[in-house]
């Protein structure tokens, strides 16, 4: 991957009280502006051993995520944790602002 290019995680199913990691590769940077998801979430940061609510962001419902900066790297990045009590599809996209190269 190269900066510039564009990253999306999923959409991948994710069970209940489970999380889909927006972690990039070992020495990626990336900026994720879109979250898009079925029912009610929770955005955390995570370095890997502390989860960190982002309790600012309305996410008790179906509303996507839209038009956000969060950066992140392999060792802090950004977890979302599926709160509905089923099995929920959850996907990010955004952008490479460092490769490893």
């Amino acid at each position: 991957m190269a900066a510039g290019d564009v990253i999306i995680f999923g959409p991948t199913s994710v069970a209940s009280g489970s999380y889909l990691d927006l972690q990039p590769g070992t020495d990626v940077e990336i900026s994720i502006h879109n979250i898009n998801h079925e029912a009610a979430i929770q955005l955390y940061f995570y370095d890997s051993s502390t989860a960190s609510l982002v309790p600012s962001i309305p996410v008790a419902d179906a509303t996507p995520l839209v038009t956000m900066a969060l950066r992140g790297t392999n060792s802090k990045y950004y977890r979302v944790k599926n709160l509905s009590a089923s099995a929920q599809l959850i996907s990010a996209d955004g952008l490479v602002t460092k490769d490893a190269n």
